[in-house]
This record gives C-alpha cells, sequence and structure tokens, in this order.
C-alpha cells in the first residue's frame, strides 16, 4: 500500500500555531482551488449502478446480528481506539453508527467473502475498519484529517493486522483505477458539504456529490461495490439537506424512498446523543459494471 504517502510538511501543518497561521489559506484553498477543481473533473457515473436505497429503521437495531455486532465495535472503541463522537463516550454506540456499522457489513458483501481489499473513505478513528483488519481483510483508512492519520499509526504499530492509514482528500484519491473489492464511505459527505458548500449553493453541491462518486467509482473495481450513508437533516438546517439528497438520487438515475414508519430519527433513538438534531440515516449501495 505504498501509493499513499505523507511528508514531514503534513505533520508540521497540524500544530495548533501553525493551523491558526494557515486558517486564510485553507478558506481560500475551499473558496477557489476545489471549486475550480470540481468544475474541471470529468467522469462517467454509467459505471455504477444501483443495488439498493434505504433509509435507516429501529427494527433492525434490536436484532441479535445487530447488537452482538455493535458490542464488539464497542469494545474495540473502549480497548484500542479511545476515541469520542459527539459526546459519545463509545462511538459505535451513536445514534447512526448503531445502524450503519451494521448495516454495511451485512449489505455491502463483507462478511460472505473473505481477504477484501477495502477503502474505507473518510475512515478517520472508527472501530468498523479496524475489526474488518481483525477479519482477515486488507483495509486501506483514508482521512485527511492527519491527527486521526497519526493516531491510528501508532494504535496499528503494536497489532499484526493489514490496515493501512492513508493521508489524502476523498475527491483526490491516491489510488490506480479498479484497486479495491469494496469501498465504503460512512457519515462523511454531509461533512464535505459542510465545508466545502456553507451557503448550500445547489450548483456547488451537485458538483461536490458527483465528484465524489466519481472518484468512489474510480477506485473501485468492476463487480465490486460502493457503500455510502449518509446523516440527513429532515429540516434542511445542515448538510446533507433533503434538497442534496435529491440531487444524489439525480445524479444515480433514482428516486429516493420516502421514510419508512420506523425510521431512524436522532432524536427519538433511546441513548443517542444529546447533540443531534432530527436527522435521519440513508445508505445507498452501489455496484460497478464491466467497462
Amino acid at each position: 500500500m505504498n501509493d499513499c504517502k505523507y511528508t514531514i510538511t503534513d505533520i508540521i501543518s497540524s500544530l495548533p500555531l501553525v493551523r491558526r497561521v494557515l486558517k486564510y489559506r485553507q478558506r481560500y484553498w475551499r473558496e477557489h482551488f476545489i471549486t475550480h477543481g470540481l468544475l474541471r473533473k470529468r467522469c462517467n457515473l454509467d459505471a455504477i449502478e444501483v443495488e439498493a436505497i434505504y433509509w435507516g429503521s429501529l427494527t433492525p437495531i434490536k436484532s441479535r446480528e445487530y447488537v452482538n455486532l455493535t458490542l464488539n465495535l464497542a469494545l474495540i472503541d473502549l480497548a484500542i481506539l479511545g476515541n469520542k463522537l459527539e459526546g459519545n463516550l463509545i462511538p459505535s454506540l451513536h445514534w447512526s453508527r448503531r445502524f450503519e456499522y451494521p448495516s454495511i457489513y451485512y449489505h455491502c458483501g463483507l462478511r460472505t467473502f473473505p481477504k477484501l481489499r477495502i477503502l474505507d473513505a473518510g475512515a478517520g478513528l472508527n472501530p468498523f475498519q479496524v475489526l474488518l483488519a481483525m477479519l482477515g481483510h486488507i483495509v486501506v483508512s483514508l482521512d485527511n484529517d492527519i491527527t486521526s492519520i497519526t493516531k491510528l499509526q501508532r494504535i496499528m504499530h503494536d497489532l499484526k493486522i493489514k490496515l493501512y492509514p492513508c493521508l489524502a482528500d476523498i475527491t483526490q484519491i491516491p489510488f490506480k483505477d479498479n484497486f479495491f473489492d469494496r469501498t465504503i464511505c460512512i457519515s462523511v459527505i454531509e461533512h464535505i458539504l459542510d465545508y466545502l458548500n456553507p451557503q448550500f449553493h445547489p450548483g456547488i453541491s451537485y458538483l461536490i456529490l458527483k465528484a465524489i462518486l466519481c472518484e468512489l467509482s474510480r477506485v473501485t473495481k468492476p463487480q465490486g461495490k460502493i457503500c455510502i450513508t449518509l446523516d440527513v437533516d429532515l429540516g434542511g438546517r445542515h448538510h446533507a439537506s433533503p434538497n442534496e439528497i435529491k440531487i444524489l438520487g439525480d445524479l444515480l438515475g433514482v428516486k429516493i424512498p420516502p421514510l419508512p414508519k420506523d425510521a431512524l430519527i436522532s432524536n427519538k433513538v433511546p441513548l443517542g446523543t444529546l447533540f443531534a438534531d432530527n436527522k435521519a440515516v440513508l445508505t445507498i449501495i452501489l455496484s460497478k459494471k464491466y467497462m
């Protein structure tokens, strides 16, 4: 996995003082470089097709399979990662993660095919990538946060698993075409929209979503799967908004289904986070065709 490297400059840039100095440079990068880069980016989304698209619901998270997997992830959180997420001592018990991790595990073909090459795009310090590596898969943990990458690298140094941290941006993945058997992206896209499009301009949302789908498709092998989840703000005050979900459906050529009666809504989930608004979880399973 030598395709992904980072330099001492990246590490220095993560220091608090340097990050403050680079604040205006980062703002310029967001408003100019990324926007123009997305405008220049071209791809063909005909290579992917939708296998399934569904909202998170309360029923499956009560099942024995989902509960057992969540408990295993909670142990990884506590024993290995020591990470926190939106006030949750155990991130795998976060209101959306209790559905997302098991849903991706059971519906993305991760338990029936051993030793897959998997990209976790925007992984951060989530326990799911560690579990997949423990099961024998080769996992690349891609994130643009140097702090998460360096911490994960220190943690993985003593574990004999094939988990490779990679400092990179999801719109510019440093791997060749058709490289991964599975590409997963769990609750990442809404944060990219929030960072690159704070004004909710629909044209920019379209460009961002298309660029992300293009990159995820490019690095996935034919007959491989791309599995995505998004937190959707039903009130439209935060990303991803219902309008952006409609844009995503238009890009994929599908109609987004209505919310089910037992929809997983953040402020109605037992033991959910205190910081959650009126949000729901959307899962999209894509397959890549032969080209």
